[in-house]
């Protein structure tokens, strides 16, 4: 009897940290035939077949695979020489993803920048 009401606390348990872990609304697992049409590193892609946005999130280091009609909006932050872009979500637990693209570099500025236009471009217009 003791084990069975053990084994079911530890289910319940696997279940509350897996829904916790996968983000609730607008993040998801892995796509399948997930193909990037743009992509920088393992920092973010867009599929655009799918319309799925890939990013690693800069704070947690947690990878994101994100529905087109899920964004919300994006911001380019710079923070202390740090150059990167804010997504907002559709999902209450995670509802902003933090893609930083490096410090102090005209690169890191310049795939700010381009990345801010292509999401411009990606959701606003196809």
């Amino acid at each position: 009897m003791g084990f069975f009401i053990l084994l079911i606390v530890v289910v319940v348990l696997i279940v509350v940290v897996k829904k916790g872990m996968s983000g609730g609304g607008a993040s998801m697992s892995a796509p399948p035939g997930f193909n990037p049409t743009f992509q920088l590193k393992n920092l973010i892609a867009i599929d655009m077949s799918q319309n799925i946005l890939m990013t690693k999130d800069g704070v947690s280091g947690r990878v994101v695979y994100t529905k087109k009609a899920n964004i919300l909006r994006w911001n380019k932050f710079d923070n202390n020489g740090h150059f990167g872009v804010q997504i907002h979500v559709h999902d209450l637990d995670h509802p902003m993803i933090l893609v930083s693209f490096g410090r102090n570099s005209r690169g890191a500025h310049l795939a700010r920048e381009e990345w801010s236009s292509r999401l411009s471009t990606w959701v606003n217009n196809s």
